[in-house]
């Protein structure tokens, strides 16, 4: 029984040390190739930013665009009323209006729904358009109090794009 328990001592050892000798092996390796790397590739290499989003803003304002119409006989998307109308109806103004106004009371911004440089009744003025407020740049639309700007954009014929922009800016 001795000789039995010795071989197998004998074996969990030899396939501890073959382990033991993988890993080590695997980072040495990884080490090498990490310096290798590092010697070779530039090292004044400039990283563009990713511009920060918020999620839960755009996957708001996405839900949003692809609601129903429950309430008319064509069942049509919001995307698609907004995109034959041009602008918030009751329907889809009421419905913005009741999903975005309840994040300014847990959320540290104001927010916005509409077209750029519309005023419209469920949201009032865009902030670019309200007295004693700057626009950062002539090709920035928004106040420099704005924190995210999501956008749908809505193509036209001749080109022209038109966008439907949720703002939040600083209270």
């Amino acid at each position: 029984m001795k000789i039995k328990n010795l071989k197998n001592r004998r074996a969990q050892i030899a396939e501890t040390m073959t382990w033991f000798v993988a890993t080590i092996a695997v980072v040495v390796i990884l080490t090498i190739s990490i310096l290798f790397s590092s010697f070779f590739f530039e090292k004044d290499v400039e990283v563009n930013n990713i511009a920060t989003v918020d999620v839960l803003a755009s996957k708001s304002l996405f839900s949003y665009a692809l609601t129903e119409d429950s309430s008319s006989s064509s069942g049509k998307k919001v995307y698609e009323q907004i995109k034959e109308e041009n602008s918030l109806n009751k329907f889809n103004g009421e419905l913005a209006k009741k999903i975005f106004r309840l994040y300014e009371r847990d959320y540290p911004y104001l927010i916005w729904l509409g077209f750029p440089g519309q005023e419209n009744v469920y949201f009032g003025t865009p902030p670019s358009m309200r007295v004693g407020e700057t626009a950062i740049s002539n090709s920035d639309p928004y106040a420099k109090s704005t924190v995210y700007a999501v956008q749908i954009e809505f193509y036209k014929e001749g080109g022209i794009i038109k966008t439907l922009d949720l703002l939040l800016f600083k209270k």
